[in-house]
């Protein structure tokens, strides 16, 4: 992630992520990064390793579009393409 990107809570358990100036190849090896290494991270319950096995869904859009709003929507869309089709997984505009 760059200096001016922007994390943002957008929703009750979603996370919106403004990564300016970034290849789509960028943000994919980015978003899938970040996707498995929440996958392999152990979960602790009173400081010992739980089974818990935790999965992440991401829409990602890297076309510009007439305003934010719209390429949020796009990536919301894709995001729920994403829980739809298994979850644990990336979905990205072409």
């Amino acid at each position: 992630m760059g200096d001016t990107d922007i994390v943002a809570r957008f929703g009750g358990e979603e996370f919106c992520i403004l990564a300016a100036d970034m290849e789509a190849s960028e943000a994919a090896k980015l978003f899938e990064d970040m996707r498995h290494s929440i996958e392999v991270t152990p979960v602790l319950f009173n400081n010992k390793e739980s089974s818990l096995q935790v999965a992440v869904s991401i829409g990602v859009c890297t076309e510009k579009a007439e305003n934010l709003e719209q390429m949020t929507k796009f990536a919301d869309d894709l995001l729920y393409d994403a829980k739809e089709s298994g979850r644990n997984c990336v979905r990205m505009s072409h």
